[in-house]
């Protein structure tokens, strides 16, 4: 499976968002009588009507509720009111508020971009155009001021490279402008994490081209160790990855050769990760059994 099916070819992200109920449309007059509601709320305290109206808007299906949501998130509405229109975006991903969900994930508000993000992560690829513009954005969500918004975008871009790895059959070969998409979040994702984002590291490790492998290493050396090995735990399960590469990550896990880094290697041989008697399996077992933990030294600090 080529490394552009992690962006052009998965299935649509919906795998966190619960069960959809039974649906219906709304008609343009109960979608107007619910707007009015909402925008004519002065509170979401003391039983005042807008959260319920909310809920019962987002639950419409068709282009008039749509319209009305996107809409809404930029009609100026309580903090309170705008973010609950978001987790309903979650819930109920609609690929035609992205426009207003691209404007929400510059919102003044930290806690308002987290959940723009986390709506745009649900509209999901079904398509190689909305492909494309998601992972733009949540790319961009990388270079955030605010660590949790950084965080959302990695962990989201990750779980798009995990699943894809899951799907079974091979994509066609993508356009010219996808594959260009697909370079510039790979290079986003090492860029996050060697401004030591940790979550960008096991994103990358996920997805990073085998040539690329030299600059994940270089970014992972200013992270904790928990990132690092989050990055090439990722690396390892991945069937894209040729075996010398992998050897080769074995190798540095060895030079590492901390406590943790034994526990997780030996992990890794609890859990069969490699063939046995393979090359790897082998490499996998020296490695773990070179590692002889230091004792504690008495009176040091922990």
């Amino acid at each position: 499976m080529s490394s552009w099916s992690a962006l052009a070819a998965a299935t649509p992200n919906i795998a966190s968002a619960p069960a959809r109920p039974s649906a219906r449309i709304g008609s343009a007059k109960e979608v107007a009588a619910l707007v009015q509601r909402i925008e004519g709320a002065h509170s979401d305290a003391q039983g005042e009507p807008r959260p319920a109206a909310i809920d019962a808007l987002a639950a419409l299906e068709g282009g008039e509720a749509t319209r009305a949501l996107a809409t809404l998130l930029s009609s100026g509405l309580p903090d309170a009111a705008s973010d609950r229109i978001l987790e309903r975006l979650v819930e109920r991903p609609r690929p035609a508020t992205l426009d207003a969900l691209e404007a929400m994930a510059r919102h003044r508000r930290p806690g308002a971009r987290v959940l723009a993000l986390r709506a745009i992560a649900a509209l999901g690829m079904a398509d190689a155009k909305l492909a494309m513009s998601t992972s733009k954005l949540l790319a961009a969500g990388l270079r955030d001021s605010d660590a949790r918004v950084r965080g959302t975008a990695a962990s989201s871009l990750g779980q798009r490279f995990e699943r894809n790895a899951q799907a079974s059959g091979r994509p066609a070969k993508p356009p010219a402008k996808a594959l260009e998409v697909y370079a510039s979040v790979i290079d986003a994702l090492l860029h996050a994490a060697a401004r030591g984002v940790p979550e960008a590291a096991r994103s990358a490790g996920l997805a990073v081209p085998e040539a690329s492998l030299p600059r994940l290493h270089e970014a992972l050396r200013g992270l904790p160790l928990s990132a690092t090995l989050d990055a090439y735990d990722a690396a390892l399960a991945r069937s894209t990855l040729s075996e010398p590469a992998k050897l080769d990550i074995l190798a540095r896990l060895g030079e590492i050769a901390t406590p943790a880094t034994k526990t997780y290697l030996s992990t890794l041989i609890a859990k069969g990760r490699f063939p046995l008697n393979s090359p790897l399996q082998r490499a996998l077992i020296e490695t773990e059994k070179r590692i002889v933990p230091r004792p504690a030294v008495k009176g040091a600090a922990p």
